[in-house]
């Protein structure tokens, strides 16, 4: 019976695959919202040449925005992590004083996965969110919590730098 860091170290072991598998399912995510996007606007499009009454434009418009945020994810994360944490590296501990072999930095890996995979639903759930009439209460709210704490995930080890200095924590 395997033990809980034998566990852990066999899928921190897995993790750049899994890294691999997120990235080509946001790209391909990202190119199934553009050509959405395309063929809402085409009907946009039509129905103001056709029709009298009005459209809404606020659905193909966030969907081409998802799309794009999709596409584009690398440089939108390391421009975030600029941002937040003025540290272009959110992908690994690297010389931020964290033993790679360490349990704690096997878990960080894991939940930098996680991060970004809540990161990308966030985006999938604002594009819901305006499409869906009658949706579900706090369906935007939910969408840029999911996006925000995905980039504290994807970057956990800053994180947790920054709540050490902030509420006075010992290292481990």
């Amino acid at each position: 019976m395997p033990s809980i860091p034998d566990i852990i170290k066999h899928l921190n072991d897995q993790v750049p695959d899994f890294w691999r598998l997120a990235t080509a399912v946001t790209f391909v995510m990202g190119l199934f919202f553009a050509f959405r996007s395309f063929f809402e606007f085409k009907i946009y499009g039509e129905m103001r040449v056709m029709m009298s009454y009005s459209t809404n434009i606020m659905k193909p418009l966030s969907t081409l925005i998802v799309a794009i945020m999709l596409l584009f994810w690398p440089g939108i994360v390391h421009n975030t992590m600029i941002t937040f944490f003025q540290h272009p590296r959110p992908y690994g501990p690297g010389s931020q004083g964290f033993d790679p072999s360490s349990i704690y930095t096997m878990m960080g890996n894991i939940i930098q996965l996680v991060g970004f995979i809540a990161f990308i639903r966030g985006w999938i759930l604002l594009a819901r969110a305006a499409h869906q009439s009658g949706q579900q209460p706090g369906m935007i709210g939910k969408g840029i919590t999911h996006i925000v704490a995905g980039i504290f995930a994807v970057n956990i080890f800053e994180t947790w730098r920054v709540i050490q200095a902030t509420f006075g924590f010992s290292a481990y």
